[in-house]
């Protein structure tokens, strides 16, 4: 029954997905005055409101992998109605193009591998030209930072001093770490005068820069992805039966997201449940790998599959459901509201200092979530809405312990979800206010 109601709402052609994110990209655009006054309303009144241009440097918004499609949305809910104009990288998709607000003139990552000085500079110049020469410094957030957008804020500052004041939101430790030294220095220098101001989405992050290289970062951006803050979690649509759950694996596949550990996971999840009283029966959700061998797929989806089967007790083998490799926005919500667990066995040295959309979206959702220990976020998980795991033969006991007593987790997600709506808030008066 799930498989075809999730089937059924996951149905899409492929070629219509351009065209729902380029909907969800420029949504801003139409946002109403009621949208504004209820995102006021649910912050309290705490936000003044800015008549200034916000100029967000984005360059992925055209892409569906990622959380790049979300950020202008997410900035839009937050900002309450400041005008806004984005910077992107060239496209040909109409609905960027065509719009008076949307300027895609940035260098594409091909035009940076091929001719990095050469794309560097049409970069600047974009900027230049964009900006032209304001009578008074203008507001230029970059939402997601790489090494290049560094340089290119420096070298702009550097050449019209006092016209911009950049905002950088760094998600992980990588980008200042690849640095030189004489550009982290570059990049403190204008930190220290105020015209960049270093924001993460993550406490541990900004500690980290700080302590590694001296640079003052504010955790004060931390931006909802797939799901509206402001909607309470939905019921699935197909509701769950007594000792019947379903956990999900959601996003892409990714080896830093502990995608080869789902196997042996769902192995030792296998055993436990076949010996488990009373019965608990387990669907498990996850999307198709990505990539372009498509033997490595087939044998990593039948590992998976595999995994899964129980020859001595068929009605205790966990049920496989692959969905779509890439799935448009609404598709992915459908698939996060129909589970019950998610599952994020995150490899800890990618995941030390940096968040996680997934975990964002599966706080505001309402859902219980399994872990790897010492993953940041840490703030959302400690509410006894989830369990931690050491190695990969911890996750299949910790599953079991919150299924057992599933309903005690689910009870305490509230509080993992007022957490974040208090850090939202917060990245929305910074986004007010900046």
């Amino acid at each position: 029954m799930l498989r075809a109601a999730m089937m059924r709402s996951l149905q899409g052609k492929q070629g219509a997905y351009l065209t729902c994110y380029a909907l969800v990209l420029v949504r801003w655009v139409s946002v109403t005055v009621a949208q504004a006054k209820t995102l006021t309303t649910a912050c309290k009144g705490r936000f003044r409101k800015m008549a200034d241009v916000l100029t967000i440097v984005e360059r992925h918004i055209d892409e569906a992998v990622g959380h790049h499609h979300t950020v202008i949305g997410a900035i839009d809910q937050l900002a309450g109605g400041r005008p806004k104009r984005i910077i992107t990288m060239r496209s040909d998709n109409p609905a960027l193009v065509e719009n008076p607000n949307v300027h895609c003139v940035l260098s594409t990552g091909r035009d940076y591998r091929k001719h990095p000085s050469q794309a560097f500079e049409n970069d600047l110049a974009a900027l230049e030209t964009v900006i032209g020469v304001p009578s008074v410094p203008v507001s230029i957030l970059f939402p997601t930072v790489q090494h290049n957008d560094i340089g290119l804020c420096v070298r702009f500052l550097d050449r019209h001093p006092g016209t911009a004041r950049f905002a950088l939101r760094i998600l992980i430790f990588q980008t200042i770490d690849a640095l030189t030294d004489a550009e982290r220095a570059d990049l403190d220098r204008h930190v220290q005068s105020g015209a960049i101001t270093i924001v993460t989405e993550t406490g541990s992050l900004a500690k980290l820069l700080n302590a590694r290289f001296g640079l003052k970062a504010l955790n004060t951006l931390l931006l909802p992805c797939s799901i509206n803050p402001e909607s309470p979690p939905q019921e699935a649509a197909v509701p769950r039966k007594t000792n019947h759950f379903r956990i999900g694996y959601l996003g892409g596949y990714r080896l830093e997201k502990g995608a080869e550990k789902i196997p042996a996971i769902l192995q030792d999840l296998k055993v436990l449940l076949r010996d488990c009283d009373p019965a608990v029966t387990v669907e498990f959700v996850a999307q198709h790998r990505g990539g372009r061998s498509g033997r490595k797929r087939l044998r990593y989806e039948w590992e998976m599959r595999k995994s899964g089967w129980s020859l001595s007790r068929a009605n205790r083998r966990i049920n496989i459901i692959l969905l779509d490799k890439t799935l448009p926005p609404e598709q992915f919500i459908a698939a996060l509201h129909a589970v019950d667990l998610l599952l994020v066995p995150y490899d800890l040295n990618a995941y030390a200092a940096r968040g996680s959309g997934i975990i964002i979206d599966g706080v505001l959702a309402g859902k219980p979530i399994v872990h790897t220990q010492g993953i940041r976020m840490s703030s959302f998980l400690g509410f006894g809405n989830a369990a931690a795991a050491v190695t990969t033969s911890d996750f299949a006991p910790k599953i079991m312990e919150v299924l057992h007593n599933f309903q005690d987790y689910q009870a305490q997600t509230p509080k993992a979800r007022d957490a974040a709506h208090k850090q939202i808030w917060n990245a929305a008066d910074f986004l007010r206010n900046f």
